[in-house]
């Protein structure tokens, strides 16, 4: 028989919920969450939230992290028998987040709730085959979610070869973090696409695997050749005092600045004084700031990893270089230096092509008729 979806379906939410109070919590799921709850997602269901994001970066130890695992392990438990969702949405980082969700979807299969798992960090399919034991775990218990969604083609083939879910249980939901604010932004640079200011913005962590030693080096390559520009770094990470000495050591003040993280105006601030956006990054899944580039009409050059090969064409509407490659980065940004025209196509391209595909509106549809479909 057919649940009676007449009233609002209760939906139980785990991913990145923490206290409005806090403010050292930073990253691409924490702002895809709350962008969904701030939508016209929460006027649909009947929405509860369980918080598992961790309360300080770089994480604590592994016993602490752990003790904190547990914890959020008793308020799952509580939540479900409190308010007996009809469907759990989990989202999942990268593997320590997966063991943990992984033990939620146990949980929760027993209790007899639907599940709805959504990995998005890209990290996560290198990690699987790298581990026998994570493969094997997840193997176990991925398998008994529901539904799989996937952020790209990507997760969609490895959900289906390596847990074997259908296409039709395995649905495609793209990133849906390209706000108005951001739009508005891309709609004035589409419009006035006169600047020819070389303004590059990283937005992210600063840690290796970002890319930041790359683009350092390409900085310092750039400086020699003699060319006009200015890197922002907006973010924070382990590698801050190596990026600091860097600069020093390299004369690179006039050339590279840091900000630290930015909130949302100040984000809406280095997104319109910038012309091109730089993620050289070893792995991703479809990072937040990429659409968020995009959406503000800046230049994107952007490593060929994770889901980003799914959506965007390379010197179409984004410039997509390998990973670990110092001189496509170079290559790539005097491209866009020297040629007004060619960095004008690639950022127009990419608003449009984020204003079609990236918006709440877009995720919250698709996402809602998962979600109804799963509970007919």
């Amino acid at each position: 028989m057919s649940k009676n979806i007449s009233k609002k379906l209760e939906i139980l939410i785990v991913g990145s919920f923490p206290p409005l109070n806090i403010k050292n919590i930073y990253g691409g799921q924490l702002t895809a969450c709350r962008t969904l709850i701030e939508s016209e997602f929460s006027e649909k269901f009947r929405i509860n939230t369980l918080n598992s994001s961790s309360f300080k970066n770089p994480p604590p130890p592994l016993i602490i992290r752990a003790y904190f695992a547990f914890s959020r392990i008793l308020k799952l438990i509580y939540k479900i028998y409190r308010n007996k969702p009809n469907t759990i949405i989990i989202f999942i980082a990268d593997k320590y987040s997966a063991y943990e969700k992984g033990l939620m979807i146990l949980i929760a299969k027993i209790m007899d709730i639907s599940i709805m798992i959504f990995p998005r960090a890209g990290a996560l399919i290198n990690q699987y085959y790298k581990s026998k034991f994570l493969k094997f775990y997840l193997k176990y218990t991925f398998s008994k979610s529901n539904i799989f969604l996937c952020q790209g083609k990507s997760f969609q083939k490895f959900a289906i070869n390596e847990f074997n879910f259908s296409k039709f249980k395995a649905p495609i939901i793209p990133n849906w973090t390209a706000k108005k604010a951001h739009l508005d932004i891309g709609h004035s640079k589409i419009n006035n696409q006169k600047n020819n200011l070389n303004n590059i913005l990283f937005l992210g962590w600063l840690e290796d695997s970002k890319g930041i030693k790359e683009i350092l080096e390409a900085a310092k390559i750039l400086k020699i050749k003699k060319y006009d520009f200015h890197i922002k770094l907006a973010g924070d990470g382990s590698s801050k005092n190596y990026v600091i000495n860097f600069i020093k050591k390299n004369n690179l003040e006039k050339f590279i600045s840091l900000t630290g993280w930015v909130d949302a105006k100040q984000k809406k601030h280095v997104l319109s004084e910038a012309s091109i956006f730089l993620l050289p990054s070893w792995e991703e899944g479809f990072p937040n700031a990429l659409v968020e580039a995009m959406s503000s009409g800046l230049a994107c050059v952007v490593s060929k990893v994770g889901m980003i090969p799914d959506f965007v064409k390379d010197k179409e509407n984004c410039v997509l270089i390998k990973p670990k490659n110092i001189n496509q980065i170079v290559i790539s940004l005097e491209k866009l230096f020297n040629d007004l025209e060619y960095k004008n196509k690639i950022s127009k391209n990419a608003y449009f092509f984020a204003n079609s595909n990236f918006t709440i509106e877009n995720g919250s549809k698709l996402l809602s008729k998962e979600i109804i479909r799963l509970n007919s």
